[in-house]
């Protein structure tokens, strides 16, 4: 038993800095999923460019910075569970163009119907 306890430690270190390597990897699903999220059901809203403008990638999430016609999205995607499970994304905040509520603000950074 004492054996087995000895090995039980490193190969969980182990299988949690295998998942986070893996999570932090590019993922073109992730990148999909980032691109149709940048616009959700706006319409008239256009994602400009095949590439993101950023890409931060990190174990937890990844964000993306996609220019639409109605300004610049900031998506953040997570999984499901910390290192596992499906992807989801949303937007995260956007930078428009000068609104009338902050009209010395360019870009002003909105978070989905609120000027900050």
């Amino acid at each position: 038993m004492g054996k087995l306890a000895g090995w039980i430690l490193p190969l969980t270190l182990l299988a949690v800095a295998l998942l986070a390597w893996r999570s932090a990897q590019p993922s073109p699903e992730v990148t999909r999923l980032a691109r149709d999220a940048a616009c959700g059901p706006r319409s008239g809203c256009v994602v400009e460019r095949a590439d993101p403008l950023r890409i931060e990638r990190g174990p937890t999430r990844h964000r993306y910075d996609w220019d639409t016609s109605l300004g610049t999205a900031v998506v953040e995607c997570r999984r499901a569970l910390v290192l596992a499970g499906p992807w989801s994304c949303f937007v995260e905040r956007e930078r428009l163009g000068v609104p009338q509520e902050a009209p010395n603000g360019y870009p002003a950074d909105l978070r989905r119907g609120q000027v900050e």
